[in-house]
């Protein structure tokens, strides 16, 4: 049985009208107030200036949401996933330590970190590592290409300015291809140890080739690029072990 029954919230069209709505134990008349991540209810009378009312709608135990924001390093409200604006975080800090400081019984004032200030600090810690992120994918993408030559160098590809015998190759190597590793790969270690020792362990793995096919070695060089690429990857776990011991 279809009841044509009208929606007072959408329009002629279909579509949801632009309302700013929340239905909280308030709306239903049931004379109660609970805090939404505690599932306390809250003293609307005597702990007035202790609770905070976001945007007029969901009201929160100041303590229990202070503690919330700053644990999670969330700056979104857990309601209505709308992201607190500094000066409301920094009424939520302000009305957390008044609440504190009048609960403490020795009289002392104790420090409460300032959520806004908080958030800046992640915020810029956000931005840091993501400039950093990018600055190691550039490096890793040149270090690719080094290997890449490398690997032709080995294999007997043609090059510029690299003929087709082992003296010629081994001079390309240890005078144009290695240094050019090397600087990467500090640049990269630099970044982040972690990323370049498991930037070679791979470069060993491609270098070598799979069992099945291993890689073409006409000039007898494959070795030479191995032990390099081991030194490297040991002296870079030999500082790694160093930093963790200091």
């Amino acid at each position: 049985m279809h009841l044509d029954i009208e929606n007072p919230l959408v329009t002629n069209t279909g579509f949801f009208d632009e309302v700013e709505a929340q239905v909280t134990d308030e709306d239903l008349g049931l004379g109660i107030c609970f805090d939404p991540l505690s599932f306390e209810q809250l003293d609307l009378v005597n702990d007035a200036d202790f609770i905070f009312c976001f945007r007029g709608f969901q009201k929160y135990n100041v303590s229990t949401l202070y503690q919330y924001i700053y644990t999670s390093n969330t700056y979104i409200d857990p309601t209505t996933r709308l992201e607190y604006t500094n000066d409301e975080l920094n009424i939520i800090s302000a009305l957390y330590k008044n609440q504190i400081n009048s609960m403490n019984r020795t009289n002392t004032t104790l420090t409460v970190i300032n959520l806004a200030h908080q958030k800046a600090k992640a915020v810029k810690l956000f931005e840091d590592q993501k400039l950093r992120n990018s600055a190691i994918d550039g490096v890793e993408n040149i270090l690719d290409n080094v290997v890449s030559e490398i690997r032709d160098c080995i294999q007997g590809t043609k090059m510029n300015q690299c003929r087709q015998e082992t003296f010629s190759r081994s001079i390309c190597l240890t005078s144009k291809l290695f240094p050019n590793f090397d600087h990467s790969l500090t640049q990269l270690q630099q970044l982040s140890a972690t990323n370049a020792a498991n930037c070679i362990k791979i470069y060993i793995s491609q270098i070598k080739g799979p069992v099945q096919r291993p890689t073409k070695d006409p000039f007898g060089l494959l070795n030479a690029v191995l032990v390099h690429f081991n030194d490297c990857l040991e002296k870079i776990q030999m500082l790694a072990n160093t930093d963790c011991v200091l």
